[in-house]
């Protein structure tokens, strides 16, 4: 009789454990609204940095990727717990890559010289930014 108790407290255990774990699944696959607005923000700023061309200004790079950084710096709040993915790491140093780059244009020839490089960390970072929406649930990635 004690083996059938052990036995049944194990499978309402179980029960439980499946039924909590698929509400949680459930709940994930919504995605998180404030989060998946900030990262599809977030993907539409890099888009932009992405057409940096000749014709652009260093002042235009410059309001774009102040835009990319606090489109950023919304989304680690929107999901902190997100950031321990490998998605979440590679979007948080492509994103430091291109702040960096940008930071460190002093001039329109020094612009041009680095165009194809705000170009790669932008393209890096929106590759790593809708990973994280897929896994994030977000639609409209």
């Amino acid at each position: 009789m004690n083996h059938w108790l052990k036995a049944r407290s194990a499978i309402v255990i179980g029960t439980a454990v499946t039924a909590l774990a698929m509400t949680a699944a459930a709940d994930d696959a919504k995605g998180d609204p404030r989060f998946c607005a900030n990262v599809n923000a977030l993907n539409s700023r890099l888009s932009e940095l992405e057409k940096v061309d000749a014709k652009s200004t260093l002042n235009e790079v410059r309001t774009t990727a102040g835009h990319v950084e606090a489109d950023a710096k919304e989304l680690q709040k929107a999901g902190q717990h997100k950031r321990t993915t490998p998605a979440g790491s590679q979007l948080e140093g492509a994103v430091s890559q291109l702040q960096q780059t940008v930071a460190n244009v002093s001039s329109q020839e020094a612009l041009d010289k680095v165009r194809d490089t705000i170009k790669g960390h932008a393209r890096d970072a929106h590759k790593a930014g809708e990973q994280v929406a897929a896994e994030s649930h977000c639609a409209g990635q």
